[in-house]
């Protein structure tokens, strides 16, 4: 229901068909619904996974985040691990892994081993087209004189070899060595 039906529906009767008053009441109305539209947007950008690119703008000018992506999902993840960066002050492991969880949900390690912090890649094979801004918001938050490594997945060749040549009908070389299959 309308905010002029809603207004409509307190006034008497005998004003209800008055043609001046509809239309004050059409013109209240149109304002409290542009109103409620407003706050619904507001609401929406102060979520992370909900931001438009208005509000995704807002958090990367705020964040000194120079946006090279075109799609909004990876934005969103960038600006996610980024605040997630900056909460804290002190690094801790646990840190560059809760950025981790907010890039791809948990598809990736973290582990310190032999003074080097490695980035172990779970479940997503080949090099992830927006894995720079994760490097670089972990580069920000760790320290200067520990050393970052990663580890990629590919499909191997025994994993190809369990499939048919029909399986890979349609696929190029990248498709079947990075795919997700």
């Amino acid at each position: 229901m309308s905010f002029k039906d809603t207004i409509k529906s307190y006034i008497n009767r005998i004003y209800r068909k008055d043609d001046f008053t509809n239309e004050y009441l059409k013109a209240i109305g149109s304002e409290l619904d542009n109103a409620e539209t407003n706050i619904a947007d507001f609401e929406s950008q102060l979520f992370f996974d909900t931001a438009t690119n208005y509000g995704l703008r807002l958090y990367e000018r705020d964040l000194g985040i120079v946006n090279t992506k075109t799609l909004i999902s990876d934005r969103r993840q960038n600006v996610q691990a980024n605040w997630t960066a900056v909460r804290g002050k002190k690094f801790k492991l646990s840190d560059i892994q809760n950025i981790c969880n907010a890039w791809r949900n948990g598809k990736v390690s973290v582990s310190f081993t032999n003074g080097v912090i490695v980035l172990e890649f779970n479940d997503i094979y080949g090099r992830p087209s927006d894995i720079d801004s994760l490097l670089a918001t972990i580069e920000n938050i760790k320290p200067a004189h520990l050393p970052l490594e990663y580890s990629i997945l590919y499909h191997t060749w025994g994993d190809v070899a369990k499939k048919t040549w029909g399986f890979f009908g349609d696929k190029n070389w990248n498709d079947v060595k990075e795919g997700e299959w």
